[in-house]
């Protein structure tokens, strides 16, 4: 695994492979993928602008805020491919930082853009879809969707089992799954550059709870929630087991004098 490098070309070989095969329409294909799949997804498709579509989900899009994240919450850096990939950090490996930095490539992309992100992910934080919808803004694109999802974690999609989620997760998750299928039907049955004459009629889009769009999200919107997901987080790194306040030490005052460290005063 080289992380969102070579994967990235083995997914265009892929889907030129796919294109020219008898029955596919090379103007209906979309890219879409999960976690790793999804920066490799936005990658490519900046890349490649045959692509009609594109979705991602809870995807690391700033891989520098991403990589302080992990180092701020107590992830484990310094696993063998981690190392292999970012070595120390951003000052140690800049290229290979830089080189999955998916904000770098937006002005590249050109096919509309499905965000997906559940707000209870704590491997990629929300702040990561929100990062991504500021950087479209910033360029100008409006054809894009984000998408978020209150009571979803991370690689949601897969997300089937009714022993390890509540039954409310699982509605959730087939929510967003809905949400995905109504997206590439609206842009695989009429994908751009295609005529009237060979679009299919398009179909109406199930309503999904849960929702956002850019007209209700704003940019201000998506600060207040970067800035509520850093309390969380910092509350979270508080209590933990050797967060601060477990390390400091918090005792109440007894009755009378109370002496601390090995002073006589």
């Amino acid at each position: 695994m080289e992380v969102a490098a070579g994967e990235v070309d083995d997914v265009l070989a892929a889907a030129d492979l796919l294109r020219a095969q008898p029955g596919v329409d090379p103007k209906r294909v979309a890219l879409i993928g999960s976690s790793h799949g999804a920066l490799i997804s936005v990658l490519g498709a900046a890349r490649d602008h045959r692509f009609a579509a594109v979705a991602e989900a809870c995807g690391v899009m700033d891989v520098h805020a991403w990589y302080r994240y992990l180092v701020d919450n107590g992830f484990d850096v310094s696993d063998s491919l981690s190392m292999a990939v970012y070595g120390r950090g951003p000052e140690d490996r800049p290229e290979a930082f830089e080189r999955r930095n998916a904000l770098r490539v937006i002005k590249d992309l050109r096919a509309p853009l499905l965000i997906q992100q559940g707000l209870k992910d704590r491997t990629v934080p929300p702040d990561q879809a929100y990062r991504l919808a500021a950087a479209l803004d910033r360029t100008g694109r409006r054809d894009y969707e984000l998408r978020t999802y209150p009571l979803l974690a991370h690689a949601f999609w897969f997300w089937d089992d009714p022993k390890s989620h509540s039954a409310d997760e699982l509605k959730q998750a087939e929510a967003a799954w809905q949400d995905l299928l109504a997206f590439l039907a609206r842009h695989l049955d009429n994908p751009a550059g295609a005529t009237t004459a060979e679009a299919a009629p398009p179909q109406p889009a199930a309503p999904t709870p849960n929702t956002t769009s850019p007209m209700d999200t704003t940019e201000a919107d998506r600060y207040r929630l970067e800035i509520e997901n850093w309390r969380a987080n910092r509350a979270s790194r508080l209590k933990a087991d050797n967060g601060w306040l477990a390390v400091a030490g918090l005792y109440w005052l007894k009755p009378g004098a109370n002496r601390m460290g090995t002073g006589r005063s």
